[in-house]
């Protein structure tokens, strides 16, 4: 469990039976919830995903690069779910960098970015004709995802755009912790300030297809060749036709 000292102290975590985590009203505490384990394929990828990363940081890379990924990892800060820096390990980035890069379809990524910071996150989301913020477009006689992804700044790097859903959500949720599930990628080229996703929704990984009028958790990240993963951006859209 993580804490502020303070007279009523600051945590997020959990601690025999009780977790205690924040929202927007401030601090609560709930009953721990024992997650189940339903052991679905999607499951045994990622899990597989970070075996392989593992054992790639122990037998693939050469303590030159295991070095490299400590620098790397020891200039670039992050932030918890208290808002306070941390830093990660150079293996930690490493297997971040990596996971992502499976689900992605790459290849083991063994050198270290050698720029400190994690390039340029999406800023906004919209259906790429509506272009309304918020939501999740659908054109529905080819059945294809119409989203248009702004960066914050052109990216720095080539790369892919990675997009996760959560599962339906009522139109009164503002708020969402997880989990997702892998959907969608879309090749970012360097220097470009946005991307458009297209996939067919028949080809998406995600268990629940898009229905419109639907509410779902989105969440998107640029994973840059160069290993950088960039701060995710989350959201609640609302699944519209934008045929």
């Amino acid at each position: 469990m993580k804490f502020l000292p303070s007279l009523t102290g600051t945590m997020s975590g959990s601690m025999g039976g009780c977790t205690a985590s924040h929202n927007r009203a401030g601090m609560y505490f709930r009953n721990r919830v024992v997650p189940t384990n339903p052991n679905t394929t999607r499951q045994q990828n990622v899990r597989a995903y970070f075996t392989a990363a593992v054992n790639a940081w122990a037998s693939t890379l050469t303590a030159a690069e295991r070095a490299d990924w400590e620098t790397w990892a020891a200039n670039v800060p992050f932030l918890d779910t208290l808002g306070q820096t941390f830093f990660l390990t150079g293996q930690q980035a490493f297997i971040r960098a990596n996971v992502v890069g499976y689900q992605l379809g790459r290849s083991t990524l063994v050198a270290a970015p050698i720029d400190f910071n994690n390039g340029q996150p999406i800023a906004a989301i919209a259906p790429a004709t509506a272009a309304t913020p918020g939501q999740i477009g659908v054109i529905l006689a080819t059945s294809a995802f119409s989203i248009a992804a702004t960066l914050m700044d052109d990216a720095p790097d080539d790369g892919d755009v990675a997009l996760y859903l959560g599962p339906p959500v009522s139109p009164s949720v503002n708020f969402y912790k997880g989990s997702y599930q892998f959907a969608a990628q879309t090749p970012i080229a360097a220097a470009a300030g946005g991307v458009s996703f297209t996939t067919l929704v028949a080809a998406q990984h995600q268990a629940t297809p898009l229905v419109v009028g639907q509410f779902r958790p989105v969440r998107l990240r640029v994973a840059y060749d160069d290993g950088r993963l960039s701060i995710a951006y989350e959201a609640i859209a609302e699944v519209i036709d934008d045929t």
